[in-house]
């Protein structure tokens, strides 16, 4: 592919109207990888039929029994209050295990949310009730979390997502995808948790080789998953071991043209699916174009290894944040290597700590700190001038490590938690575990449209 091509895959000449951003022309140095190490491989096991499944088919916009009721946003939200609404608490320790939560996502009509446990368990949450009641006025206090699946992983799960066309009106779309430890990639139902279908990413010695990321093309039709050195793409409707590998380190490229290590993320393009990123724990971010998987570009920034990549709605914009790095960096994929701007966060650890883009162009990030900061992204102006936050409070007394916009309401799930560890032990039987800044928790938000633009600005919590 000559670069006249590669220009075209990426041209959006004609995006959404979008207010016009400053940018700078800071392109952060190349550098040379080494490969990683392979991971343990183990034995495949045994895959179910997938049933079918028709993206083809018009699906709702929004899908419940009683959807119809639920709330809209009356306007757009630029400036907003924060009240929590609702919220679950997870006990610390189940036997001997400490517990804590590691991200969410909504599901893509709104309908429930899909958490992470340091449990190796994914669980589904419905809304709280009063969402589909006729009253308008908020609780006074936070409202309970119904949970409706559990869903038991074989090892550390590394990444999950929702099928992209799910909604709760076609049984055949509900279902989500995960990833664990040395396991093959899982396909499961939404609706009650059993295994549909099993995917196995088949190393050189023919041994299942475990996914790090995952990733579904907009269509639904294929997904992409990550591995060391590797990216698979896998039709959804043909379990089992036959996919497409492509290497990103093969040795016959230069080394600038080469992106090893474990594949940490994956982001595919909604307004050009023929664009997709891939993030590597060698801190290195890639462009590629399909058909083949050719290289566009590769990005390099971060101070740690990506764990999370996401394009704007238009696809002129690829957001990337990594662990132990306090910078989202925002990348011009219409001139790969440009900054339009970097925004500061608090990661101080190794997890994967979330950020989620919203219909106002405002960015929402969790923070090790226990804060949630949000920017507005069309205040980015300047050269190497960071982004202020538009807005932050206070979401946990715990590391907030997820963050996820609802799709349709003015409202916003985290989840907190981290391991703890006691580093001194005490003498004094007497003496009980400090557990005032121990928290595990799922919370929803609801956000308020501002009456006065006087505290735009304001902290809520610091």
């Amino acid at each position: 592919m000559d670069s006249t091509e590669k220009d075209s895959l990426m041209d959006t000449s004609e995006p959404p109207e979008l207010p016009e951003e400053a940018h700078h022309d800071s392109i952060a140095e190349s550098k040379t990888q080494t490969a990683g190490e392979e991971p343990m491989p183990t034995e495949e096991p045994e895959t179910e039929a997938l049933p079918v499944i028709s993206p083809d088919e018009p699906t709702p916009e929004v899908s419940s029994n009683e959807t119809d009721q639920l709330k809209a946003p009356a306007q757009q939200l630029t400036a907003f209050q924060v009240t929590e609404i609702a919220r679950e608490d997870i006990s610390f320790k189940t036997t001997s295990v400490e517990q804590y939560l590691k991200g969410c996502k909504w599901a893509p009509d709104g309908t429930c949310i899909l958490t992470n446990n340091s449990d190796n368990t994914l669980r589904i949450y419905n809304l709280p009730g009063f969402l589909y009641q006729e009253s308008s006025s908020l609780p006074s206090e936070p409202d309970t979390i119904p949970q409706a699946v559990v869903i038991k992983e074989g090892g550390l799960i590394q990444d999950f997502c929702w099928y992209p066309q799910m909604s709760s009106m076609d049984a055949a779309t509900c279902c989500l995808l995960s990833c664990s430890a040395r396991c093959p990639v899982h396909l499961w139902d939404a609706f009650d948790g059993r295994l549909r279908a099993s995917y196995s990413p088949i190393d050189r010695v023919d041994e299942v080789e475990g996914a790090s990321s995952l990733a579904f093309a907009p269509d639904g039709q294929r997904f992409y998953c990550g591995s060391t050195h590797f990216i698979r793409l896998f039709d959804l409707g043909r379990p089992g071991r036959e996919c497409e590998k492509r290497e990103l380190k093969h040795h016959l490229q230069p080394s600038e043209y080469r992106q090893p290590g474990i594949v940490s993320a994956i982001a595919v393009s909604e307004a050009n699916p023929k664009v997709y990123a891939v993030g590597s724990y060698r801190k290195s971010v890639g462009l590629y174009a399909e058909p083949d998987g050719e290289l566009i570009s590769l990005l390099h920034g971060h101070r740690g290894g990506i764990t999370q990549l996401a394009f704007s709605a238009d696809g002129t914009k690829l957001f990337s944040g990594a662990r132990q790095d306090s910078e989202i960096i925002c990348w011009d994929t219409r001139s790969p290597g440009r900054i339009l701007a970097i925004m500061q966060r608090s990661v101080s650890t190794n997890q994967r700590v979330q950020f989620d883009l919203s219909r106002e162009n405002l960015l929402f990030s969790a923070n090790t700190s226990g804060l949630v900061t949000v920017y507005d992204l069309n205040e980015a102006r300047g050269e190497n001038c960071p982004m202020g936050v538009k807005k932050s409070w206070r979401a946990s007394s715990d590391c907030v490590n997820g963050v996820s916009l609802h799709p349709s309401m003015p409202m916003v799930a985290t989840t907190s938690g981290q391991r703890h560890f006691d580093l001194a032990g005490s003498d004094d039987e007497d003496d009980e575990p400090d557990n005032e800044d121990k928290e595990c928790c799922l919370k929803m938000w609801w956000l308020t449209k501002e009456t006065s633009d006087c505290d735009n600005n304001a902290q809520v919590d610091s």
